[in-house]
């Protein structure tokens, strides 16, 4: 530093004062090290831009020449952080050599006399000697020098760190608030579809009553489908890993697909040749598909083409928005009326949607958001209005070598708990009464002798003196969750089988569980597969 700056003041420098610290900094460097040339020989041009942007009290950086020789503010040098003041006089693509490929895009859009504007724009620097991820609004110009033409680039750089980092503990904190809220309707949900369909067995089969029951349970249902909605979007579905071929997947459901969005919708796909299998819930993959389709027919007005197409992508280092790997890419695209930047800034925020009232949940993109954040992935929207929307789900690629359990084929259920020697006794155990007792007269209906319990701790109390076939608990219950009480069962009694019931997946990490899950709602159909299935086999 003390090289670059020479101990003679040049009198003749006027237009420098006023500058502040950087002020006394640029009449004092050795600009005649670099292209620039000592300052007695600057042109007009790079005077006058200089002075400008050290009376401002907004961080402003001046690219000059093709190099991009960096002169700034003051309050540019308390962004630059432990690197200034060596980045004064420095070639931007050297200064800032971690972002060099977008510096070089600037350089070459302004001295091409383009301007770029970015919001919130996310990047990695080295400002106080370690990576920091800081976000920024950046407006880049051209500045014409005396012959009419760029002769460098000025950039007005706001960092917008903070407020981005409070707007996301916001959308975690509401995520958090949507997933409870979520789990206590599901225990409600359960309480009043288990009850209707007990009831729709023992009322009189009156035409006029079964359709009340129906039509209870359908808007029951409907019900449920939002709950499952508002925990994709809060990241905490219940999902269950598997090796998904994409190709296989969307060839499936392709004319489902195009029956759901009607005659008028045309669907193309175009898949990438040699594309790895990815590790996800078929099933959540499916529906996120299908939400991404409707969106797209409602956006082109029910008439038009939807382009699918699969493909590699891989993430380096720089990228913090995913770990650096290897990536599968779904996208779907659209031909319809697309986003302005303010909506598509909140196109995946809960319950916001474009559509009139009654005609979306606005819980379609933050479902897919939450999914594909939850699988270790991140959903990207590319949209311009009357130019289309393209949604891009991004998962990570299983390694070529990497292989998983395949389910074996279902066999069909044989066993019926009065088929046997003995009626079997099932343990319920759950902290919710309309839960517990909803589901105590499904087991009892179907034939099973049930023990209740309210907590974990309870039930190990009455397994010592109550020994049963198998327990069916709710996981998220106070002072002992049922993956907790799966443990303790597991070690006292390893051949006793445990059925977790949860629609929240809200296991801690690392824990790993070879127990059956059940999910919330349950039906008594689903509630007695699961209990055939987890019971030892036969012979």
């Amino acid at each position: 530093m003390t090289d670059a700056f020479p101990p003679a003041v040049n009198r003749d420098l006027a237009w420098l004062d006023g500058g502040g610290e950087l002020g006394a900094l640029i009449r004092a460097f050795h600009w005649e090290t670099t292209e620039l040339g000592p300052l007695a020989t600057w042109p007009q041009s790079l005077r006058t831009a200089t002075s400008l942007l050290l009376l401002s009290p907004v961080p402003i950086v001046l690219l000059w020449g093709e190099k991009g020789i960096m002169i700034y503010n003051d309050a540019y040098s308390v962004f630059a952080g432990g690197r200034h003041p060596q980045l004064l006089g420095s070639e931007v693509r050297q200064g800032w050599d971690e972002i060099a490929d977008f510096n070089d895009n600037v350089m070459r859009v302004g001295l091409a006399g383009g301007t770029l504007a970015y919001k919130n724009q996310r990047l990695t620097l080295q400002r106080h000697n370690k990576p920091e991820s800081v976000w920024m609004n950046l407006d880049y110009s051209p500045v014409l020098d005396e012959s009419g033409m760029p002769g460098g680039v000025i950039a007005i750089v706001v960092e917008t760190t903070e407020y981005v980092r409070a707007e996301e503990q916001k959308m975690e904190a509401l995520g958090s608030l949507t997933g409870g809220i979520a789990h206590d309707f599901n225990n409600l949900l359960m309480a009043v579809q288990g009850s209707l369909e007990l009831l729709r067995e023992r009322i009189p089969q009156d035409p006029m009553l079964l359709r009340l029951v129906d039509n209870a349970r359908a808007g029951a249902e409907r019900g449920s489908s939002l709950t499952r909605r508002m925990l994709a979007f809060a990241r905490r579905q219940d999902l269950k890993a598997e090796r998904v071929d994409l190709r296989v997947l969307i060839d499936g459901m392709a004319e489902g697909m195009r029956r759901s969005l009607g005659s008028t919708i045309t669907v193309e796909t175009h898949f990438a040749k040699g594309l790895p299998a990815v590790e996800a819930d078929a099933s959540q993959l499916e529906s996120a598909l299908l939400n991404l389709a409707a969106n797209a027919r409602d956006a082109m007005d029910g008439v038009g083409t939807i382009v699918i197409t699969t493909s590699e992508a891989w993430v380096n280092l720089t990228d913090e928005r995913l770990p650096a790997g290897h990536y599968v890419r779904l996208a779907l695209s659209d031909s319809g009326a697309g986003m302005d930047e303010h909506t598509l800034k909140r196109a995946t925020e809960p319950f916001f949607t474009t559509k009139g009232v009654g005609k979306g949940t606005g819980l379609g993109l933050s479902m897919v958001h939450g999914l594909a954040e939850q699988l270790g992935g991140m959903l990207v929207l590319r949209s311009q209005p009357d130019a289309g929307t393209t949604a891009e789900i991004w998962l990570p690629a299983m390694a070529a070598t990497a292989s998983m359990d395949i389910p074996r084929a279902e066999e069909p259920l044989s066993r019926r708990p009065g088929t046997g020697t003995k009626r079997l006794s099932i343990m319920m155990v759950d902290d919710d009464d309309l839960v517990r007792d909803t589901t105590v007269e499904m087991l009892e209906d179907l034939g099973y002798d049930v023990v209740t319990a309210r907590s974990g701790a309870e039930a190990l109390r009455l397994l010592v003196d109550h020994p049963v076939d198998v327990v069916v608990t709710d996981h998220a219950m106070p002072h002992m969750t049922g993956a907790q009480l799966a443990m303790q069962l597991r070690d006292r009694s390893p051949s006793l089988p445990v059925i977790i019931a949860t629609g929240y997946a809200d296991l801690p990490a690392g824990v790993r569980l070879e127990r059956p899950r059940l999910a919330k709602p349950y039906s008594q159909a689903s509630l007695e597969e699961a209990i055939v299935r987890a019971l030892p086999s036969e012979g």
